[in-house]
């Protein structure tokens, strides 16, 4: 579970980094958003769903690092896409109340489990039992 993780979040970072050069903003650039949403979209639909039909770690490990390239690109495209539809202040104002329903919904998330104590010790004990160290 933890290998997974770590893929996943390896493949975010590397697309993230990868979006950054030079040579990739052009092609983005002029084409706008949607070629790379949708490619980023088939990445996460199919990084996401290899888990079903793959039996090898290593084989699960690289579909994770399909599926974090996947997130990166439709993160990075939604948002691109979003500052398309507004100029100046109203695109300050739009990000603004973006970034405020992502924090609301995580504090929504962070409530829910800590609220009932007894499903953080099971989220803690998941992965013990998974690897049968946990009876």
């Amino acid at each position: 579970m933890t290998r997974d993780l770590i893929a996943q979040a390896a493949g975010l970072t590397t697309a993230a980094s990868l979006a950054r050069w030079q040579h990739l903003v052009p092609p983005t650039a002029s084409a706008g958003p949607r070629l790379p949403l949708a490619a980023g979209l088939m990445a996460y639909g199919l990084g996401g769903g290899a888990g079903l039909v793959t039996d090898s770690l290593p084989a699960l490990l690289a579909s994770r690092l399909v599926l974090g390239a996947g997130a990166a690109a439709v993160f990075t495209c939604s948002t691109a896409a979003l500052l398309g539809l507004y100029r100046e202040e109203s695109r300050d104002k739009v990000m603004g109340w973006r970034t405020a329903a992502e924090l609301k919904q995580r504090w929504r998330t962070l409530q829910h489990v800590t609220l009932s104590p007894s499903r953080v010790g099971d989220i803690a004990r998941a992965p013990l039992v998974l690897n049968g160290i946990w009876n």
